[in-house]
């Protein structure tokens, strides 16, 4: 579980949205189908008065680098746990800075919270 995970200094949240990505870009290209639109993870800005959430936009040009390092032979398997550093880094950036009331998607898509 979480416990493992924290061990090797990941965030158990970005972790599980990576293998999600890993996941559905194997299940697409499968299919063949392509990718329509980001995925978003709800952040909650509860320490605001009246905070609702915020959106972390998961799928992140690092997250995708990962995930297509994954099914690349030619990339070696320290290379993937680097970009997955990146990834899972970046994730736990637009977290903080979404629960922080710093995302854009509220005050671009939100309402006021009237």
């Amino acid at each position: 579980g979480k416990t493992a995970i924290k061990q090797f200094g990941i965030s158990p949240d970005s972790w599980a949205q990576m293998v999600v990505q890993l996941a559905y870009a194997r299940l697409l290209a499968r299919t063949g189908a392509k990718r329509k639109g980001a995925t978003y993870e709800a952040a909650t800005t509860r320490k605001f008065y009246k905070g609702r959430t915020e959106a972390i936009r998961v799928v992140t040009s690092e997250s995708d680098a990962w995930v297509r390092s994954m099914d690349d032979e030619s990339v070696d398997n320290a290379d993937r746990r680097e970009l997955f550093r990146a990834a899972v880094e970046k994730h736990v950036t637009l977290a903080r800075e979404a629960g922080n009331g710093l995302g854009v998607d509220r005050h671009l898509l939100g309402e006021d919270g009237r």
